[in-house]
């Protein structure tokens, strides 16, 4: 294993960075021997949302067992490699645009090594994007997608790595291709549950691009073939959750509830610490915010923020419901409450995502809870704050246009 996320079900199955996972089983008789970063990507791909995993380590020698619970592993493996290969690669990590990436490929082409190749390349792109060196990114991953050439199965694995890394790292245009690249590798594969995965994250991403008809297709698509395969799994209940989005989007509160209802049944028994069921309750608040019902949707926030501060307090995911509570205290008159609950999420934000439009969202929150205190020369720097990063990161947004309205009357 190469790194271990914080919070997620490998580090809390206690999984540790230069363990060695030689093969997983499941409780239905399925497993196999893994032998590769790719073997341990399809199997993630296809099981990690459909039950418990056992695996078997081998950790400085000595063989443990390990049980994965349902939800997103959060863990990066790496090749078995000699010492030399492996000091090779650190050295392309530090240096990627350097000539020792193209002697390692070269070393890893004349072994015949097709698959680590795809790895090594689709590795790279992805610490490309988390830098947000989009170019050295994209260079990386077409290298991966020609390395794989014709072989489903690498090109399924490296357009996956591709879309989740351009998705996650916000890269502006590329991500909803890479994801209709991922489903047509999965369909030709005959591959139901990654393929499911796939035109989900498809659907999600089309939806918040401004496409939600397509991305309406995707999802309602996903959704079938979980209820075909496993209507009782997380997958199932990630689909419910995404039809409650698009219910909510459409402004149909009544539907949206009911899909986000389905989705908290299933994962209170298969996932009840997961971040997924964090999730859905987020959404339930929403729905009641919305409706004007403010204590229960306080409630399902604070149920919320509960499990996601016990996975990791410093998340994104703990700012954002921070955010939410403090929407909440501020309908509710509470401006003392809603000031502070916005600075806890600000200060995560900064930290996480420092020029980004989560923070302008929350710093303008917080500007509106200065302006109805009638401190205006807050408003006006937290207004004005707002709208340097939505001028760069979306121009074109309402949101530009809202707060020159407000820094407008406030500066009369």
């Amino acid at each position: 294993m190469e790194t271990v996320a914080t919070g997620l079900t490998g580090a809390r199955a206690g999984i540790q960075p230069d363990d060695r996972i030689t093969s997983w089983h499941t409780d239905g008789g399925e497993g196999g021997v893994l032998s590769s970063p790719i073997d341990f990507h399809h199997v993630e791909r296809r099981h990690s949302h459909l039950g418990p995993m056992g695996l078997t380590i081998d950790r400085a020698g000595q063989h443990l067992e390990v049980v994965l619970a349902v939800g997103e592993w959060g863990v990066d493996a790496r090749p078995v490699w000699p010492k030399t290969i492996v000091e090779a690669y650190l050295t392309v990590r530090e240096r990627p645009e350097g000539p020792e990436r193209d002697a390692l490929a070269g070393v890893l082409e004349s072994q015949g090594d097709t698959e680590t190749l795809v790895w090594l390349h689709s590795r790279l792109g992805r610490l490309a994007a988390e830098t947000r060196d989009w170019d050295a990114a994209h260079e990386a991953f077409e290298r991966a997608h020609a390395a794989a050439g014709t072989d489903l199965g690498l090109l399924a694995a490296s357009w996956e790595v591709r879309a989740d890394a351009e998705e996650r790292d916000r890269d502006p245009t590329h991500a909803p291709n890479a994801w209709s690249e991922a489903v047509e590798a999965r369909r030709a594969l005959g591959d139901t549950l990654a393929l499911a995965q796939n035109l989900l994250q498809l659907g999600m991403i089309s939806a918040r691009r401004g496409q939600p008809g397509p991305g309406l297709v995707s999802i309602r698509e996903s959704h079938t073939l979980w209820q075909e395969q496993a209507p009782e799994s997380l997958g199932a209940s990630l689909t419910e959750n995404s039809l409650g989005v698009s219910a909510a989007v459409r402004g149909d509160l009544e539907r949206a509830a009911e899909h986000f209802g389905r989705a908290l049944t299933i994962q209170e028994r298969v996932a009840p610490e997961g971040s997924e069921i964090a999730g859905t309750l987020n959404n339930l608040g929403n729905v009641w915010r919305r409706r004007g019902d403010f204590e229960a949707a306080e409630d399902f926030y604070r149920r919320s923020l509960a499990v996601d501060e016990a996975i990791d307090p410093a998340s994104i995911r703990v700012s954002r419901t921070l955010n939410n509570l403090g929407l909440v205290a501020k309908l509710r008159g509470d401006l003392a409450e809603a000031e502070q609950l916005y600075r806890r999420a600000i200060a995560i934000k900064e930290e996480l995502v420092p020029a980004s439009m989560e923070l302008a969202r929350t710093l303008g929150n917080l500007g509106n809870v200065a302006y109805e205190r009638g401190d205006l020369e807050a408003a006006g720097e937290h207004h004005r704050q707002t709208l340097r990063w939505f001028e760069e990161l979306s121009p074109e947004s309402l949101t530009v246009a809202t707060n020159l309205l407000l820094l407008g009357d406030i500066e009369k």
